[in-house]
């Protein structure tokens, strides 16, 4: 968007961008090189690139504007613009342009009062600036008595448009006969956006009537009018203006509402758009004071516009959302497995839009690929309960590649040199949703090794022996130790563990695992105590000096919870429940696994939260911070987990439906930023997973199982509950709400190793206990191995999993794996990569080419491989001849074919020939 500017040297037009300029201070001119691109103009800003703010497009044609069912009328003369009601005009013209720029004409009705001009502008650039006044009725203190009445002050109409009867202008021509001029008519709310930003030519010396057809608006009470128009000579100006005709027409009020709401709406989302990353909430500051304006202007003309009765709410939680109907379930669905998966639809609805609406070939969606990596955070958990499982991996996949196709990665760490948060988004965020998605996958399984190698660079040894992360700012090639930057923050350096947390969990690698306990015993080095008796960790602990400042947990939580995991050592488990305090319970909710089973807290922690969400809660401090926080939907889930009670899990549904509902277009179609979005999920995965997969910033795995269902059935056919849940035992309820049978597939995902007794039951009279057995056997299971179920209709399916006798642990064996791009088929012949990625080395194998029968065609040794302790991949690469003529398609490679071999986990196993 430009107007025609003049450059007072070279006394000749030039174009000049009206981007952000320096209030009062010296002019910033983008100049503007017009190129010719494959028969295509293109204008190159050479001094750096922005983005589009603006398209605007008109319809220019001969004819006559409408009469409107009234006009005001003014005249353009060179008068002082001696009107309160100008004021904030006149001083925004003073600050926004040079004293060059700032030649001011007011348009005036009939009969108006008006005051001679007291001083010009020497040598005035060919920029005019005309104010129309709201009214006359206002005069300062001590002024005479305005008794005039010229205003659209509660006028019954929208204004349609704006007439302009330029006279003949006494300039000379620029551009043969003609003369340019640009207009922009500006919104009186906000005088920075125009209304219409138009530029032409004219015959010079010939008079002209222009219908400048605007967007409708009501026009608001209080605000003047402003336009400018700009010449593209030296001689265009004020006087060449004097005695112009400016008409506002105006039309019905029910004909101008429509656009009048339209745009208002949609500068409103965009306002809130600009500001969600500061979370901008003060009237002197302009982001919020734009926004503050266009949403009080759109509810003066609908106060019952229910869209921007949301973004008002949004920003001013005190005053309620607009009234919502909760959808009733059917008569033989109960209430809690109807909203369950009510939420569970709006779930698949916000993913779904993300990645059909957004995602692009090479796996963005458009908040560049660092803060989309925070949106898809979200992608695994839902893909874990069942939702479009193949869709969500595809889409992480091929994000996942984009980080390291566009060189987002250098020695495993982030490239660019940058802050503690954003080392961490640069992809490494991404690298943990991949192994949920796709675990054990050997691709994946050797980005986070080095990710987990980078580790023992940015981290140390302090002064007094403990080991701490040196910096909060480095990359893969470089740290820096400035006093500044070397420290670290509880709540965000320790993100970055996260790929180092997700491989021991894999594989217990010890020299990490060793890392990390050192890390938290570094941190636990730093546990004090304050005057009334309360624990703490330091918010910042300095390095080498060891100086701790402020008081925090953060992300920190999850490394400690990983070492009493890991470890079963009491002492790491300090730093956590220094946090719980008589009725505050949230670290139990920042932590993905379920703590009230695991801790064996039922009785005591799980009774207190009970209690105080059972008895309504009347101790002001809960009423104040919890009960209206998003803690308090946890709470109910753990008061559900204690007390059974499903009216906790059909009150905190409902809510979740009604504030995912009315926010679905504000996190959707609203085009939002990527990392301003979300969806409350944790929930969701603690009733159907047993524990929360991920969630931003949420960095150590607590779900015990995941989902799939055969087709026809979807995720949303069956409601799931896990009431108890341990590496040892777990209850589900599941309730199927289909007519038909669904087979459902469970995967054991934190369970132990070893035998297990699963006994399948049907509840008949809804109290969640099995009323006749269906099945009983006992079948060998552990992390991602499966077993499959079918749930009658309309009944819900109790299932009780309960471990017999222990298999030897998975940290002790080895793993062998293969992934799509280790296969290469040239005719008959088959090359596979097969991968070391356990802790343990492999022993000697085979691989096999199977047909689609799974009978085996071909056979290749594998030779023994060592593990990968240094964390560099160690491969072998081996040939299956397939017989001449084979079409190959529906065939599969399988590693360890007879499993022969105790392995981690036989995911990684088989690869699918196209």
């Amino acid at each position: 968007v430009s107007y025609l500017g003049f450059d007072r040297e070279r006394q000749q037009p030039l174009e000049r961008a009206l981007f952000e300029r320096p209030r009062g201070q010296e002019r910033t001119v983008h100049r503007l090189k017009e190129t010719l691109v494959g028969g295509q103009v293109r204008f190159v800003n050479e001094e750096q690139e922005r983005p589009i703010g603006e398209f605007s497009a008109y319809y220019v044609s001969p004819g006559r504007g409408p009469q409107g069912i009234a006009q005001l009328s003014y005249t353009v003369t060179n008068t002082e613009p001696d009107n309160p009601t100008l004021d904030p005009l006149v001083e925004y013209i003073q600050g926004r342009f040079l004293p060059d720029e700032r030649s001011i004409m007011v348009a005036l009705p009939e009969g108006a009062p008006r005051k001679p001009k007291v001083s010009e502008i020497d040598n005035p650039l060919p920029l005019v600036h005309i104010l129309i006044p709201f009214e006359f009725r206002v005069e300062r203190p001590g002024e005479y008595e305005r008794w005039y009445s010229y205003t659209w002050e509660n006028f019954d109409g929208g204004l349609d448009g704006i007439v302009i009867d330029l006279p003949a202008l006494s300039v000379r021509p620029t551009h043969g006969e003609y003369f340019p001029l640009n207009i922009q008519i500006k919104d009186p709310l906000w005088m920075e956006r125009n209304l219409l930003d138009f530029t032409f030519s004219l015959k010079a010396g010939e008079p002209k009537r222009l219908w400048l057809d605007t967007r409708d608006r009501l026009l608001p009470n209080g605000y003047s009018f402003y336009l400018t128009i700009a010449g593209a000579g030296p001689d265009f100006g004020a006087d060449a203006l004097e005695g112009t005709r400016i008409h506002l027409v105006f039309k019905e009020r029910r004909r101008a509402r429509a656009e009048h709401e339209k745009d208002r709406f949609t500068q409103v989302i965009d306002n809130v758009g600009n500001f969600l990353e500061w979370g901008s909430n003060k009237k002197r500051l302009k982001l919020y004071d734009r926004y503050s304006r266009d949403i009080t202007d759109l509810l003066r003309v609908n106060p019952d516009h229910v869209r921007g009765r949301y973004y008002w709410s949004y920003l001013n939680t005190e005053q309620p959302w607009p009234a919502f109907e909760q959808r009733q379930a059917p008569t033989d669905v109960p209430l809690w497995a109807f909203r369950q998966i009510e939420l569970l639809k709006l779930y698949r609805q916000f993913i779904n839009w993300w990645i059909d609406e957004r995602q692009i070939e090479n796996g963005e969606f458009g908040g560049g690929l660092s803060d989309d990596g925070d949106l898809t955070n979200l992608w695994p958990g839902a893909a874990l309960m069942g939702i479009d499982p193949e869709k969500i991996t595809q889409s992480v996949r091929i994000e996942m590649d984009a980080f390291y196709d566009n060189g987002m990665f250098t020695n495993g760490l982030n490239t660019i040199l940058t802050d503690a948060l954003h080392t961490y988004e640069e992809g490494i965020q991404v690298l943990p949703q991949t192994m949920l998605l796709e675990y054990g996958d050997p691709k994946v399984v050797e980005r986070i090794m080095a990710t987990a190698q980078a580790l023992e660079g940015i981290t140390g040894i302090d002064q007094f022996g403990h080991r701490h992360i040196r910096s909060m700012y480095f990359n893969g090639t470089q740290i820096s130790e400035d006093p500044v930057w070397a420290r670290a923050y509880t709540d965000r350096s320790y993100l970055i563990l996260q790929p180092g947390l997700v491989l021991v969990e894999y594989n217990g690698h010890p020299a990490l695992k060793k890392l990390l306990l050192e890390l938290a015993d570094g941190l636990l080095a730093h546990r004090k105590q304050d005057q009334e008796g309360n624990y703490y960790l330091p918010a910042e602990i300095s390095f080498p000096s060891g100086e701790g400042r402020g008081r925090t947990l953060g992300s920190a939580a999850h490394l400690f919870w990983a070492a009493w995991r890991w470890t079963g050592d009491e002492k790491y488990l300090l730093p956590i429940t220094d946090q719980i305090k008589p009725e505050d319970f949230a670290v139990l909710r920042s932590l993905n696994a379920n703590l009230i089973d695991l801790l064996d807290k039922r009785e005591t922690w799980g009774q207190t939260i009970s209690t105080l969400v059972d008895s309504g809660a009347k101790n002001y401090l809960w009423e104040k911070y919890i009960r209206e926080s998003r803690a308090f939907k946890f709470y109910k889930h753990v008061a559900w987990q204690v007390t059974g009670k499903e009216s906790f899990l059909e009150e905190y549904y409902a809510d979740q439906i009604q504030d995912t509902s009315q926010r679905m277009e504000m996190f959707t179609e609203d085009h939002w930023w990527v990392d301003r979005v979300g969806f409350p999920s944790g929930e969701l995965q603690r009733s159907r997973l047993g524990g929360v997969a991920l969630l931003r910033g949420r960095i150590y795995p607590g779900h015990v199982i995941s989902w799939k269902f055969k087709e026809p059935a979807r995720a949303e056919s069956v409601a799931i509950l896990v009431p108890q849940a341990t590496p040892t035992a777990a209850n589900i309820v599941a309730f199927n709400l289909e007519n038909e049978p669904v087979t459902a597939t469970l995967t054991a995902w934190d369970l132990d190793p070893g035998t297990w007794e699963v006994t399948v039951g049907v509840d008949n009279d809804g109290d969640d206990t099995a009323d006749s057995l269906s099945r009983k056997e006992t079948i060998r299971l552990q992390r991602t191995e499966q077993l499959e179920l079918v749930l009658e209709p309309k009944v819900s399916t109790i299932v009780q999993l309960n471990l017999k006798s222990r298999a030897s642990a998975l940290w002790g064996r080895p793993d062998l794996g293969i992934g799509r791009e280790d296969v290469k088929v040239e005719g008959s012949q088959v090359t596979v990569t097969i991968h070391s990625l356990g802790s343990v080395d492999a022993p000697r194998t085979s691989v096999a080419l199977r047909d689609p029968s799974g009978q085996i065609v071909a056979t290749a040794p594998v030779p023994a491989l060592k593990a990968p302790l240094d964390l560099l991949p160690k491969s072998a690469t081996v040939t299956l001849a397939a017989p001449g003529g084979t079409n190959l398609s529906g065939y599969n490679i399988r590693v360890d074919p007879e499993n022969e071999i105790e392995e981690i986990t036989t995911r990684n196993n088989i690869v699918s020939l196209p």
